[in-house]
């Protein structure tokens, strides 16, 4: 969400998935798997939005047959998808031990310009409290949006804070949770839902 200044953060559409079409891989666009079976993967390729391009593959159920199915669907969806699947052999740890390093965002009014919109928004971060306090400290500057829906108050009280954006520093406070069974990811009537509790430890290290 914030971009890069110089261009130079590029990402997965612009760098991995032409490199791998050039490499022969074929991209299906509008397509949601819903199951991986034990030779490949089922889904819907849904009609394509206005303004994007259709792929070659028409609207409608479609099964992939694949040596090989590898599942990046990040965290929530991952979990979701294998245990919609209900492979055979599929730990029972799956969806579950969640981590989400909580964070709590700080912001300090200067007396003077900060200008924090200017360069890179995250330079430095220390891990000095990571083994003592269960947290690590980074600078982090966000754009005008983000800044505002991350500071206290709304109406009058958010329009004066927001009045001294210019001076303005941030920093964000990132928690090591821990690895707990409780906190998962299951599923109600097909549906992913993350279940996921603060402990103890992590309560005391926002504070």
């Amino acid at each position: 969400n914030l971009g890069c200044p110089y261009g130079a953060k590029r990402g997965t559409l612009e760098v991995q998935i032409p490199d791998a079409v050039a490499a022969g891989v074929e991209v299906v666009p509008n397509c949601r798997i819903t199951r991986v079976t034990d030779g490949g993967a089922e889904g819907v390729i849904a009609p394509a939005q206005a303004g994007s391009r259709p792929g070659r593959h028409e609207p409608g159920e479609v099964r992939f047959r694949a040596r090989v199915v590898v599942v990046a669907a990040g965290t929530l969806g991952s979990s979701a998808l294998l245990l919609r699947s209900r492979l055979e052999g599929l730990s029972s740890a799956c969806g579950k031990y969640v981590t989400l390093h909580p964070a709590l965002t700080s912001f300090g009014r200067m007396p003077g310009p900060v200008r924090g919109y200017e360069g890179f928004p995250k330079l430095y971060y220390t891990d000095a409290f990571s083994e003592s306090h269960g947290y690590y400290v980074e600078t982090a500057f966000y754009f005008p949006f983000v800044t505002a829906k991350s500071l206290p108050g709304f109406g009058p009280d958010l329009k004066r804070f927001m009045r001294a954006y210019g001076n303005l520093a941030c920093a964000l406070t990132l928690v090591h949770d821990d690895a707990e069974e409780r906190n998962r990811i299951r599923l109600v009537v097909g549906r992913a839902v993350l279940d996921y509790r603060l402990s103890e430890a992590s309560k005391q290290a926002i504070v």
